[in-house]
């Protein structure tokens, strides 16, 4: 269950920066450049994917979010 909290508050928060720095209209033709509205689309499909009960019962068997495990 950890490791699923993680995963949404990351994708949250990647969600929430793409939204803001879509709505800056300065930044209109880097939006277009680099397609951020499909990506903004594939962070969202992701997040309801993470969301999911489907999603926790694939982490069944694997480390998740074990601290000793970091980066």
């Amino acid at each position: 269950k950890l490791k699923q909290q993680k995963d949404i508050q990351f994708y949250t928060k990647q969600k929430n920066y793409l939204e803001k720095f879509i709505a800056d209209s300065n930044n209109a033709l880097l939006v277009t450049e680099m397609d951020l509205k499909t990506r903004l689309q594939n962070v969202e499909n992701t997040l309801k994917e993470v969301s999911s009960t489907d999603y926790l019962k694939s982490l069944e068997g694997t480390i998740g979010a074990d601290p000793l495990c970091r980066k």
